[in-house]
């Protein structure tokens, strides 16, 4: 009995390890819809689609403001974007009515489950970084 009750302890010490471990990097891992406002952000704050055929959707809410394309290539996200005119006074008023290209190189830093880490920015300064939770 003090065996089996030593190994139940034991699985269930191990069991939020397991799942805590990061999960591999793939086109089938990042196809769905993933908030970067955490899990609460869902359906409300800013929002990265990566769709199986490669394209992608970000946006606030349920409005897109940017679309485009993506690739995988190791643990690098490479991401091809057409980015909606802004309006209003910004500080960028060459873009601020006109639609433009961005291209954007993601270092993914680590993956879980339902999260993964990130880094965004230029190879000379360090990247923002980011943490993107599945949406469910």
């Amino acid at each position: 009995m003090a065996l089996r009750l030593t190994l139940l302890i034991l699985l269930s010490l191990q069991i939020p390890t397991a799942l805590a471990q990061e999960v591999e990097l793939s086109p089938a891992y990042l196809a769905g819809t993933w908030s970067m406002s955490g899990s609460d952000g869902c359906g409300s704050a800013d929002y990265v689609l990566f769709r199986e055929n490669r394209t992608l959707e970000l946006g606030t809410g349920k409005a897109a403001g940017i679309t485009g394309f993506w690739e995988l290539n190791k643990d690098t996200i490479i991401l091809h974007m057409l980015v909606a005119p802004r309006g209003g006074n910004t500080q960028h008023p060459f873009y601020q009515d006109s639609y433009f290209y961005q291209y954007r190189a993601a270092q993914v830093l680590a993956t879980r489950a339902d999260a993964f880490d990130v880094s965004v920015g230029t190879q000379q300064a360090q990247g923002e970084k980011y943490t993107l939770t599945r949406c469910r």
